[in-house]
């Protein structure tokens, strides 16, 4: 069956892609939102997402009600989950995002809200970076939430990066079986008069699989292996101490099925949503190259090296100022790569 992430709203009322690798489920309506945030953490918890089947899941909660989700393709809108905030849920093929888009400046100090996770199975444990690691029974790697981050709506033109980008802090409190993960956004970044609503705050899972895809850029600090964009190039705008936000990207591909095969040619293509340097309609080049695999812990500093250059392209798309190069394909000969892979 061919995955499909589009969501759709089962019989019973709950929701799931209509044919999902690990098995994703999401919460239908669940009853009256609470009418306040302090409200809903003294609720009861109830089911918002779970990832896996059989004896090893994740299940993410949320505290108070939850009401009837909008579906818009791959992603489910809870609409004022509490007063000023909604809850989305976005099924990824990995595994799925889910945050909080904080739609008004709150109105008091203290704006702490706790996810109960449920972790069947699986051993949890917070990591140094700040991420949440699960493994199974043998001490495999099954799933990573990496360290949460918030952002405003500001965008910048150029790259369409948000760039007003700060941590979040999580504290994780160990319950039994499962684990409460204490979710501070921080307070200074929402009092900011210059900080853009609504501001998202965003802790994603994914699991790992043997295909795996993370970027590093430079001046971050954080894992973006969960994230749903891959970013490549110099995006035209500089970090605060004159640094360039430059960007690799690494992708793992599981070639056991064309092991001892003869390869006659191979393509690469990526979707380019934006480019950010080709304003003025002219095709940029981009390179793949073949390195040793990236993983969760992979940064711009400790990055892995590029060992061999393997093609040239010079397609770029996705610049909304370039009518003549709309959002598509771009593509790269892979050929000689995947001879080697085979």
């Amino acid at each position: 069956t061919d995955v499909d992430l589009d969501l759709v709203t089962r019989p019973d009322g709950s929701v799931e892609p209509a044919a999902h690798p690990r098995g994703l489920k999401i919460a239908g309506g669940s009853g009256r939102p609470a009418s306040s945030l302090k409200a809903a953490q003294a609720s009861k918890a109830t089911d918002l997402v779970t990832l896996g089947e059989g004896d090893e899941q994740i299940t993410l909660q949320w505290k108070g009600g939850l009401p009837e989700p909008k579906l818009d393709g791959t992603r489910a809108e809870y609409v004022n989950a509490v007063p000023g905030a909604d809850v989305v849920v976005e099924a990824t093929r990995t595994g799925f995002e889910q945050y909080v888009e904080i739609k008004q400046r709150p109105a008091t100090d203290g704006y702490t809200y706790t996810l109960p996770l449920k972790a069947r199975g699986l051993k949890v444990e917070h990591q140094a970076d700040g991420s949440v690691l699960f493994t199974d029974r043998k001490n495999k790697k099954q799933a990573v939430m990496p360290a949460p981050v918030m952002w405003d709506s500001t965008v910048d033109e150029r790259s369409g990066e948000h760039t007003r980008r700060v941590p979040v802090a999580m504290k994780v409190v160990a319950k039994g079986s499962s684990v409460d993960l204490v979710m501070t956004p921080d307070a200074e970044f929402l009092a900011d008069p210059e900080t853009k609503y609504p501001v998202t705050v965003d802790p994603s899972t994914s699991s790992l699989a043997n295909v795996f895809d993370t970027y590093v850029q430079q001046g971050e600090t954080r894992d973006w292996s969960t994230d749903v964009e891959l970013d490549l190039g110099n995006p035209g705008t500089a970090n605060a101490d004159g640094t360039p936000r430059t960007a690799q990207s690494f992708i793992s591909w599981n070639t056991a099925p064309i092991q001892d095969a003869l390869i006659l040619n191979a393509k690469l293509s990526l979707w380019n949503f934006h480019s950010g340097n080709n304003v003025d309609c002219k095709a940029y080049p981009w390179e793949v190259w073949s390195s040793p695999a990236a993983t969760t812990a992979s940064r711009w500093t400790n990055r892995p090296t590029m060992t061999a250059k393997k093609a040239t392209s010079t397609e770029t798309r996705g610049n909304t100022s370039c009518t003549a190069q709309p959002d598509g394909w771009i593509n790269a000969d892979v050929t000689t790569l995947a001879q080697e892979w085979a």
